[in-house]
């Protein structure tokens, strides 16, 4: 799967990722680039990996950190989401914890 950069840019508006989600991306290509928004919002290392018969392998966190979490078989659906759920979890955590990413 590529690997994205993505970059968050602030203006009087507020604020939109750089570069936007594009439809015409391929299914890889569009989890990688939310995992990156995830990873570039939160500090965690979110990770996106394509398997045969369509079905992708998230890893969550960093093996040289302390630890990583791995989960497959998801559908690119149900994967979109659980990357999504991660960075509702992640911004949670920050948020009690008073912490910035």
């Amino acid at each position: 799967m590529p690997e994205l950069t993505v970059t968050r840019t602030h203006d009087a508006t507020g604020s939109h990722i750089e570069p936007p989600l594009d439809q015409s991306w391929d299914e890889p290509t569009k989890l990688a680039w939310h995992a990156a928004v995830i990873a570039h919002d939160t500090g965690i290392t979110v990770q996106v990996h394509h398997h045969s018969n369509d079905r992708y392998g998230i890893c969550i966190g960093d093996m040289s950190a302390g630890g990583q979490t791995i989960v497959g078989g998801h559908t690119y659906q149900s994967a979109w989401e659980f990357v999504g759920a991660v960075g509702i979890g992640a911004e949670a955590v920050i948020r009690v914890r008073g912490e910035q990413p």
